[in-house]
C-alpha cells in the first residue's frame, strides 16, 4: 500500500481485533460529535504500571541498582538476553519496549537461542527489531515520501544489505523485517537504551520480542516478570532501575 499511487495516505489501527473495540467506540463518538477534537494515537503505553520491586520479590536473587543504561547496553553487546519491564504495559499484541525480551541482533544464531531456550517455541518463528527512528531509513527501504515513524510493529519493510550484514537475527527469510521505530518523545528510556547500544556497537537496533513464554500471556506486574524470569534461561531481568540475575 505504501508504494501504491492510489492513496495519498493510509492508517492501520495497531490493535486490530476485539481488544480495540473500546478505542473504536471512543473514536466513533468523536466522529459524530465535531466539537470533540480527534487526536492521533501516537503510542500504545496505555496499560497498568509494572509496580514496585520489593525485598520479597528479590529474595534468592542477585540484584543491584542500575547507575546508567550503558551497563545494560554492554550486557546486550556481549550476547546476553535481557528481559526488560518498564512503566505502563503496552495495549495490544506487541511488546514495544516496556514488556520486552531484548537481545543483540548481530549474531544470527540469536533467533534459534531465544526460540529454543527462552520462548520455547518452533525454530522457524521470526523476531522483529526496535530501531532508533532517526536511523530507520538507513537500515530499511523507505520511499522518500513515506513517514519514518512506524511505532507499532505492524508493518514490514525490505531490509537493506547493511541490515542483513549487521543485524541478521531480525531479517526474515524473505528479506523483510517487521519494524518498530523508537523515538525519544514516546519512550525516552527505551530510546536511551537503544542509543547507548548504538554508541557501543554502531548498530542502532535490537531484537525485541514479547516478555512471555509460549502459551502464556505477556507479563504485567513485577511479580509476573520475576516468575517468568525464573522459568526461563534468560540471563538478566531489568525492572525499573533494578538489574536482577539468578544465584
Amino acid at each position: 500500500m505504501r508504494e501504491s499511487e492510489f492513496f495519498d495516505s493510509y492508517s492501520f489501527f495497531p490493535v486490530a481485533d476485539d481488544n480495540g473495540t473500546a478505542i473504536g467506540a471512543a473514536q466513533y463518538v468523536q466522529w459524530i460529535r465535531p466539537e470533540i477534537q480527534m487526536r492521533p494515537l501516537t503510542h500504545l503505553y496505555l496499560g497498568p504500571e509494572t509496580g514496585e520491586v520489593n525485598e520479597k520479590l528479590l529474595e534468592g536473587k542477585n540484584w543491584k541498582k542500575i547507575e546508567n543504561l550503558e551497563e545494560i547496553a554492554n550486557l546486550l553487546a556481549s550476547g546476553k538476553v535481557i528481559a526488560w519491564s518498564q512503566g505502563a504495559m503496552e495495549f495490544g499484541h506487541r511488546s514495544l519496549g516496556n514488556r520486552s525480551i531484548l537481545a543483540s541482533a548481530q549474531q544470527k544464531q540469536m533467533k534459534d537461542i531465544i526460540n529454543a531456550k527462552i520462548k520455547m517455541r518452533e525454530s522457524f518463528r521470526p523476531f522483529a527489531p526496535s530501531v532508533l527512528q532517526e536511523h530507520a531509513a538507513s537500515y530499511f527501504e523507505m520511499t522518500l515520501s513515506s513517514s519514518k515513524n512506524f511505532p507499532f510493529m505492524i508493518e514490514t519493510f525490505n531490509a537493506r544489505t547493511l541490515t542483513k550484514e549487521k543485524a541478521p537475527a531480525i531479517v526474515h527469510e524473505d528479506g523483510t523485517s517487521r519494524i518498530q521505530t523508537v523515538s525519544a518523545e514516546t519512550n525516552p528510556k527505551y530510546h536511551e537504551l537503544l542509543h547507548s547500544f548504538y554508541k557501543l556497537t554502531g548498530c542502532p537496533l535490537l531484537l525485541n520480542t514479547s516478555f512471555n513464554i509460549n502459551g502464556m500471556p505477556i507479563v504485567l506486574s513485577a511479580g509476573d516478570a520475576i516468575d517468568c524470569f525464573d522459568k526461563t534461561h534468560l540471563d538478566y531481568l531489568v525492572i525499573g532501575d533494578y538489574l536482577i540475575w539468578k544465584k
